[in-house]
């Protein structure tokens, strides 16, 4: 089983402040759609620090969302020019994950 550590996550995919709370991102950015807007934004989910596991190894996991930049232009610019990688649009409460195997529930 693998055991994912808080570290490793941090050092792998980053992590980001917002509202003066630190979340390290569990998995790479990706792309993603809002069919509801029309809208494309990156998305990827994290975890906080601050918050403790419970006895089964589950804590709060977020979804953490940026806003594609108005002068991006994917066709001629490369993915890191994409979004403000500091500044996320949102970070919401989405589920649970564990750092032992690495899940969502």
């Amino acid at each position: 089983m693998k055991i994912n550590t808080i570290e490793n996550l941090k050092r792998d995919n980053g992590y980001i402040e917002f509202e003066g709370k630190e979340f390290i991102l569990t998995q790479s950015t990706y792309l993603d759609y809002d069919y509801i807007t029309g809208s494309c934004y990156y998305h990827a989910m994290a975890i906080c620090p601050e918050d403790q596991p419970d006895s089964d190894g589950w804590q709060p996991a977020y979804s953490v969302q940026f806003e594609l930049l108005d002068a991006y232009d994917p066709d001629t610019m490369e993915e890191e020019y994409a979004c403000d990688w500091n500044e996320p649009e949102r970070v919401s409460r989405r589920g649970e994950y564990t750092l032992m195997g690495g899940r969502y529930c």
